[in-house]
């Protein structure tokens, strides 16, 4: 943050100083983010979008969401995407404040479609690395198929917590699902070792 405006700074890796902040960030806060993405439109002759892929994680900041003016971080960037152009003044957009319940949403609603997003920032009273990770995109043919911890290839990984569907369109089955994985104590202790192996299922560190 440069005179109370955002300004976007594109690194490979972390100077050494704000590594070292992040690893003790990614112990202290946890974001709160409730996606609703749905529909239920009959009204077209049947031809309306009728499906639902909301849900809601307790997840860890990112790196690439820390705001930091005069070295220190003050809050978090939110609606991250690689080739966002940040409009003039539109701090207050983007910034989760570092303040334990600071909300923003963004979206739209009506009776027929729901498409929104809410982060809501959480200051741990003790710091704790999190234990389980969400794999956002796992690929599977068979809709009611059962995961186990081998199939992922990942030595850090303890159990299958659960599994969710994502629905095209049209409800049904798209041949993907979010799965939640409990860590060894070894993955617990590398988080980004956990997330370097797993990388292909766009993989974020979560509460159960």
């Amino acid at each position: 943050m440069e005179n109370e405006e955002l300004v976007q700074v594109k690194t490979e890796s972390l100077p050494v100083e704000l590594e070292e902040l992040y690893q003790q960030i990614r112990k202290m806060y946890i974001i709160q983010y409730q996606c609703f993405d749905w529909a239920n439109d009959t009204s077209d002759n049947g031809m309306g979008y009728d499906y639902d892929n909301s849900y809601e994680v307790f997840r860890e900041p990112e790196r690439r969401e820390m705001i930091i003016q005069n070295d220190k971080l003050v809050g978090f960037y939110i609606g991250f995407s690689d080739d966002i152009q940040l409009e003039n003044k539109a701090t207050e957009k983007y910034l989760l404040k570092l303040e334990n319940g600071a909300k923003i949403y963004q979206g739209t609603s009506s009776t027929r479609y729901g498409n929104s997003k809410t982060w809501v920032l959480h200051i741990k009273e003790e710091a704790e690395q999190l234990e389980n990770v969400c794999l956002f995109w796992v690929e599977a043919e068979d809709r009611e198929h059962t995961f186990t911890p081998e199939e992922f290839d990942c030595k850090y990984i303890d159990s299958v917590l659960g599994k969710c569907k994502w629905e095209n369109s049209n409800g049904y089955f798209d041949g993907a699902f979010r799965v939640t994985l409990k860590l060894t104590k070894e993955g617990t202790e590398n988080p980004d070792a956990v997330l370097q192996e797993l990388q292909k299922y766009r993989p974020i560190l979560v509460k159960a």
